[in-house]
């Protein structure tokens, strides 16, 4: 009896194989994702990396996709019209949304990334201001650019700070409200406060004042600089 229960075991090891594996160039990994929404569609900008294995090293590289569709599921899917990849979420690393989504698409573009199982949702989501994710996105080094200025000032200034979707996500559905880190893009890609979201939508932009009340008030901020107009018309800064 035992050595039928070894030889079914054996058995089984033998006939299970790897049905999920992957080799490592046919990936897409997203490393960061725009969505944006207009003319009645999703419209998304990824920043592809692209691995490669040559001589037994690895390498990789950047590409740029556009896509659309009625649901941010058919517009990645809509990718596979152009690349033969297989599309990988899991090291998404920041995702940059737009006002019409952050006004009329927040839940179910938060749903989404949710529900999607190769997503792990401890990325940044920020809100492009006065731009848009897809100009945002071809800014070189973008990722590293954003989620460092979000992280520094939020230590040395407190007028943003850095909020993965999962954190996000969960201030929605236990307060019905959270806010949103704003990035707009003059000569490089900057902080622009925070956006007020109330019932699953925008509500307003904060002011910098606005914004380092939020943050000192939930206990988010390392260090708040205040400029104080004395009577004499100088000024005089503070350090908290």
């Amino acid at each position: 009896m035992k050595k039928l229960i070894l030889l079914s075991f054996l058995l089984l090891f033998m006939l299970t194989g790897c049905v999920s594996y992957t080799e490592l160039n046919e990936l897409g990994i997203v490393s960061t994702l725009g969505i944006s929404y207009q003319d009645n569609a999703y419209q998304i900008t990824t920043n592809l990396v692209i691995p490669e294995k040559e001589d037994g090293t690895s390498s990789y590289y950047n590409e740029y996709y556009n896509s659309t569709g009625e649901t941010l599921d058919e517009a990645l899917n809509n990718l596979y019209l152009q690349i033969n990849k297989k599309i990988d979420l899991a090291h998404l690393e920041l995702v940059i949304i737009d006002e019409e989504v952050a006004t009329n698409h927040l839940l179910d573009t938060v749903s989404f990334f949710l529900k999607e199982p190769t997503s792990r949702n401890s990325f940044p989501i920020v809100l492009a201001y006065e731009t848009t994710p897809e100009n945002l996105i071809h800014e070189e080094k973008e990722i590293d650019d954003i989620t460092s200025l979000l992280m520094n000032n939020q230590i040395t200034k407190g007028t943003t700070l850095a909020l993965s979707l999962e954190d996000f996500a969960k201030l929605l559905l236990e307060q019905q409200s959270a806010v949103l880190p704003c990035i707009g893009l003059e000569d490089v890609p900057t902080t622009k406060g925070l956006a007020l979201i109330s019932n699953n939508r925008l509500l307003t932009y904060l002011t910098e004042e606005e914004s380092n009340s939020y943050l000192y008030l939930t206990n988010q901020i390392k260090t708040l600089s205040l400029t104080i107009t004395c009577p004499n018309d100088t000024k005089a800064i503070i350090k908290v």
